[in-house]
């Protein structure tokens, strides 16, 4: 059996010219909006964490509670908030052929 005939028998195809007939059995819409969340979630953690490592922020204004953190792990902190936007935008758009 091929991977498509595997997908269409696991994924429960929907014929749209015949929708009627399938409404409510594919499960293909809810996947492609689960990438889609995940994918904007993705994207807005990966914001963060670029923000949060360019800006040294603070959560009080205490300089007795300040946290000094290298250079080294901000420039992985940046690293790990490009991939996550990636990863984001590579889910959100697949998202697109999915539904």
């Amino acid at each position: 059996m091929n991977v498509l005939g595997l997908l269409q028998t696991v994924l429960l195809d929907v014929d749209f010219y015949n929708s009627e007939e399938y409404a409510g059995d594919s499960f293909l819409p809810f996947i492609g909006f689960m990438c889609f969340l995940l994918g904007i979630v993705a994207i807005f953690l990966g914001a963060v964490k670029i923000i949060a490592a360019k800006r040294d922020f603070h959560i009080f204004f205490d300089k007795r509670n300040e946290v000094e953190i290298s250079k080294l792990k901000n420039k992985k902190n940046i690293n790990i908030g490009i991939a996550l936007i990636v990863v984001g935008a590579i889910l959100t758009i697949a998202s697109f052929f999915l539904l």
